[in-house]
């Protein structure tokens, strides 16, 4: 697929981009009943990555017998709770589904046409939500069922006991690698894969059984895995312009070959991101559509607006024939140090004394934190996180602080605000009380999640000796709370979190525990 030029037509421009995304287009369902959209196992499998997060349920909509035989992991059989009493099921489905991508698959044969007033089934299962008014985010079903979902993604199926006959499948533990580009062929070919280091540390296994043969390293870490394929090492970070147009060019050359090839930075929502949007754009995909692909793969990517006006002018490049290195643009320090920058020079960040300063030349590391008096509660200051200058009095260019995040502590946004308190925790917190501290923050989070409508997982007594030996003493545990919506009730003695809350929100927070508590 070469690049585009001036005078091609936009025809063209669309048939190259529908090839790189081939597969991946959804239908819309029809009918009268809940709609739905079909979506391609490869989509399916990205989205079982977001499960634990609980923004995510899947459903499968086979017989008990075929779902104790095998099932997706985390699959729920909706058909276990249908008992004599409907209205009972209607309400489970509703609390159940409420604001939350529904992912419905089963066999090959059985599609949303059919199975119209049946009890079972694709087609009486979204029967089942329309009657019950659930309000689910959407309702996808999977294209093929699970045979062809099995066969791209077998790892990713629970064998139970009447399937001891056949070959298991390895266990691997969830997260993998997210499938950005998906191959033509059955699980062979070329095929793009994104993911943060720790996905490589906690599930290596993945990367072989996805058949990838290069490996991209984007971070300043060599590549953790015991059984490496080909790795190519270009570190994003204490760069002064950013190696996206190398690590596309090896990104490039894996398609040539026919290979696939992963990328990944330290979250995987970054760097790793915007490289697999540079690639694609050089390949005649518009920046719009490539960056609605990806986090249509991978919700939590991050687009920079520097990044982003530095891709919309690559695409400018290409549609010119500008695939030669002089017209093409060059990726510099991302907009969230050209912000810190401004801040240095407007005096509004106090450098760092001389003699706290790294000499010339060496690298740049995060300095500790001051040690706390006691371990009692994370009262580390603020400014003992803030990152060291460089002799020249400029911050460092895309710093990594020592949470393995690929974002500032002081950018803006949701995830940074999380990422910032839990660095303040893990500054000053033994490592086992760290871990339950989020840990404990986390279950709180997603037993709200996975019981929306009970007040009971909405409420934590402060006098709970479990709660306050690990969350309540620690000031910024309680602000993660308040951030998530829980409020403080005096005269109850207890945290509780309103009706009116966006559980949205407590999603996005809770996937940001959940990232920190793999690492």
């Amino acid at each position: 697929m070469g690049c585009g030029s001036s005078t091609e037509s936009s025809d063209g421009h669309h048939q190259r981009q529908a090839s790189l995304l081939g597969g991946e287009k959804e239908e819309k369902g029809v009918g009268s009943r809940e709609k739905h959209q079909l979506i391609s196992p490869s989509l399916a499998y990205c989205l079982l990555q977001d499960v634990p997060t609980h923004s995510v349920i899947f459903f499968d909509a086979r017989d008990s017998d075929a779902y104790e035989r095998h099932h997706i992991r985390e699959a729920v059989h909706p058909w276990a709770h249908k008992g004599a009493d409907e209205a009972k099921f209607r309400e489970w489905l509703r609390n159940v589904t409420r604001l939350r991508t529904v992912v419905i698959y089963s066999d090959a044969s059985d599609t949303a046409s059919q199975g119209s007033g049946s009890s079972s089934g694709v087609g009486g299962l979204l029967d089942w939500l329309s009657s019950s008014q659930a309000r689910p985010k959407e309702v996808l079903i999977v294209k093929g069922g699970l045979q062809a979902f099995s066969r791209r993604f077998g790892f990713c199926v629970v064998r139970g006991s009447k399937g001891r006959g056949r070959r298991k499948q390895p266990s691997v533990p969830l997260p993998t690698p997210s499938e950005i580009i998906a191959p033509k062929r059955s699980g062979r070919g070329f095929a793009l894969y994104v993911c943060g280091e720790g996905v490589l540390k906690n599930s290596p296994q993945s990367v072989r059984l996805l058949r990838v043969r290069t490996v991209v390293n984007l971070t300043q870490r060599p590549c953790p895995l015991d059984r490496k394929p080909r790795v190519v090492h270009l570190s994003c970070y204490d760069k002064a312009e950013l190696p996206y147009d190398e690590a596309a060019r090896v990104v490039r050359s894996s398609q040539q070959r026919n290979r696939a090839v992963l990328v990944y930075d330290h979250s995987g929502d970054v760097h790793s991101a915007a490289v697999v949007v540079w690639f694609m754009v050089e390949q005649g995909t518009s920046v719009s559509a490539a960056m609605a692909h990806v986090k249509r793969k991978r919700g939590s990517v991050q687009f920079d607006s520097y990044v982003t006006s530095t891709l919309t002018r690559l695409e400018e490049a290409v549609k010119q024939g500008g695939h030669g290195l002089a017209t093409r643009p060059k990726m510099v320090a991302p907009q969230l140090q050209r912000d810190a920058q401004a801040q240095l020079t407007q005096g509004t960040v106090t450098p760092a004394p001389e003699t706290a300063q790294p000499p010339p030349g060496s690298s740049l590391q995060l300095p500790p934190p001051p040690p706390p008096p006691s371990h009692t509660q994370d009262s580390t200051p603020r400014a003992a996180t803030q990152a060291v200058t460089r002799p020249n009095g400029t911050p460092p260019l895309n710093h990594q602080s020592s949470l393995g995040t690929d974002m500032s502590s002081g950018a803006a946004g949701l995830y940074s605000k999380v990422d910032d308190m839990i660095l303040r925790l893990k500054s000053s917190l033994p490592p086992d009380e760290y871990q339950e501290c989020i840990r404990t923050v986390s279950r709180l989070f997603t037993n709200v999640l996975a019981h929306a409508t009970d007040d009971k997982y909405r409420s934590v007594r402060m006098a709970n000796e479990r709660f306050m030996a690990a969350v309540g003493r620690h000031p910024t545990a309680i602000e993660l709370l308040v951030l998530g919506g829980f409020v403080r009730n005096a005269a109850a003695e207890t945290y509780q979190l309103p009706q009116a809350a966006l559980l949205q929100k407590l999603r996005d927070i809770n996937s940001r525990l959940l990232l920190h508590t793999q690492g």
